[in-house]
């Protein structure tokens, strides 16, 4: 980026674009002399930005294992464990 285009970034020099015409938003681009020109980010933004992402083709084989019951085991109580403590340490 060059110093023409430091130009157009603050907010203090924010005008119209000079590609469409509307309120431009603190972006630069090069018109066709080459010269920059204020611009609005729909006038800047690349072409494939903002579409749609194609689906991905599925690869390989997709498994579902629909017999649930194989799998279940019995519910088991779980341990009570250690209880807590009920020495607590002097502080003066």
């Amino acid at each position: 980026m060059g110093v023409a285009t430091l130009d157009y970034t603050g907010p203090e020099n924010r005008g119209t674009c000079g590609f469409c015409g509307g309120e431009e938003g603190g972006y630069a681009k090069k018109d066709d002399n080459g010269k920059w020109q204020a611009a609005c980010w729909p006038c800047v933004r690349p072409g494939g930005a903002g579409a749609a992402q194609p689906k991905r083709k599925l690869v390989g084989t997709v498994f579902t294992d629909v017999d649930s019951d194989d799998n279940e085991k019995p519910r088991t109580k779980k341990s009570p464990g250690m209880a807590p403590s009920t020495h607590r340490p002097k502080v003066n």
